[in-house]
């Protein structure tokens, strides 16, 4: 009927986080109450974990990114169908948080996706973060086919055997494992491969450097404090902590591609430990610790992922960065410390989805609750305009202005809405220089 495309909502559709091993989209965890207040519509998707979404076996029988390509399914089912429950398929928002966060990066990036998003918001997540991405499947296979008892196997032998191990068993040999950094950091992660139905054809960075990609708007940005989620592994451990102090090229990231041993690498774990500890890792130090794993695990990636976007794309891109430290926040009391000062990884949630534990009707003119309205009113905005600030108002008396190399611009969200310039910037630079100077991507 005419007219009807104009009565259509926009879409947000929701990419849970969890490592790629684990999580759900449990509308308890990511209710959409607030969302849907502000007139869009949100679709909450699952996909394939583990060993089942991204073992490689590179042929064609498992050739990886299984779980990437569910939420690619997921997204040409609402392009087919979300009319008919009143959203508009030209007006889709794809966004995540973790491993949905790079998800939803790796989905901008593919080939596969063009035409099935409009806006892409990234929240502490890129292709380009360590976590989110290995280069080969070999050392993959030789940890988990092990775990499997399928090891030695190859061709049409291994997948019989895998095909005989219970779906259940592989998902368990994920979730034990992944705590184990050197193994699991290798597995169950996206990679780029060339098969009749290729994913990701080159790795992230070379793909963001060719400028070969779907150009849309962009939100992104990461927590403050991201690395309280690693405190567990050091606090109130003097052997942990004597451990990352003697062994500081456990932190060099991996992307750079540097030998383990070699010249360089002990080279930048020295720079590593002079730059954030003055020489030495030591207990009145653990606060510069949470600095490092940060950045580390997630602000480097999502720094360097901008600045390729900028230099490639002519969309605007919205940095921002979250340090409001609220009730609301159940994580970091979790998998964090407390008693540290920061937003730890994945609080930014409950400032956006209705969750089931969080008592938000106590807080009803709490900053707490005014913060969640500024976050969700500019979240939706961006999904219905492009812009998460299109005009000022009472609630958001700021203009946040688009990350460009001439303006590096993003958006301080703490108790009051901040525009500032480079992000992090005495970090940021440090990780510039090494990487400027020590990165072989070509490696």
């Amino acid at each position: 009927m005419p007219g009807e495309s104009s009565r259509l909502k926009p879409v947000m559709v929701w990419i849970h986080g969890g490592a790629f091993i684990s999580g759900t989209a449990n509308p308890k965890m990511y209710g959409a109450d607030f969302l849907v207040e502000k007139d869009v519509i949100v679709v909450l998707i699952n996909y394939r974990l583990g060993m089942l979404g991204f073992l490689s076996l590179h042929n064609k029988d498992v050739p990886g990114n299984m779980g990437l390509k569910d939420q690619v399914a997921a997204l040409r089912w609402v392009q087919k169908n979300i009319a008919k429950f009143g959203g508009d398929p030209k007006q889709v928002t794809i966004f995540g948080e973790s491993a949905g966060s790079a998800s939803t990066h790796f989905l901008m990036l593919s080939p596969m996706t063009k035409g099935l998003f409009q806006r892409v918001i990234c929240e502490s997540g890129t292709g380009l973060n360590p976590w989110a991405f290995k280069p080969s499947v070999s050392e993959n296979n030789k940890v988990l086919l092990k775990f499997a008892g399928c090891e030695n196997l190859e061709g049409d032998e291994l997948l019989k055997c895998l095909k005989e191990v219970p779906s259940g068993k592989l998902a368990e040999l994920d979730a034990s494992h992944a705590a184990e950094e050197d193994k699991w950091i290798e597995v169950s992660l996206p990679i780029y491969v060339t098969t009749d139905d290729t994913f990701l054809p080159r790795e992230p960075r070379q793909i963001l450097k060719d400028g070969d990609y779907n150009k849309v708007p962009l939100l992104i940005g990461v927590n403050d404090a991201e690395g309280l989620m690693m405190f567990n592994v050091i606090l109130n451990h003097q052997n942990k902590l004597k451990f990352f102090n003697d062994n500081m090229e456990k932190m060099v990231p991996r992307d750079l591609n540097l030998k383990p041993g070699s010249e360089d690498s002990k080279e930048v774990a020295k720079m590593i430990k002079d730059f954030y500890f003055d020489g030495e890792l030591t207990p009145n130090k653990v606060d510069q610790y949470k600095d490092l794993a940060t950045d580390r695990l997630f602000l480097i990636g999502v720094h360097q992922a901008v600045q390729l976007h900028a230099a490639t794309s002519d969309q605007p891109i919205y940095l921002y960065e979250f340090a409001f430290e609220g009730a609301f926040a159940i994580t970091k009391p979790i998998i964090g410390s407390p008693l540290y000062r920061g937003v730890c990884h994945a609080d930014e949630l409950f400032y956006i989805h209705a969750v089931s534990k969080v008592p938000y009707n106590l807080f009803t003119l709490a900053p707490e609750m005014l913060t969640l309205r500024r976050m969700v009113t500019m979240w939706t905005n961006f999904a219905k305009f492009g812009n998460p600030t299109p005009k000022q108002s009472t609630l958001l008396p700021v203009t946040w202005r688009p990350y460009t190399p001439e303006d590096p611009a993003y958006l301080l969200i703490d108790r009051q809405l901040t525009v500032g310039r480079n992000i992090e910037e005495k970090r940021m630079k440090f990780w510039d220089g090494v990487y400027k100077r020590y990165a072989n991507f070509s490696r």
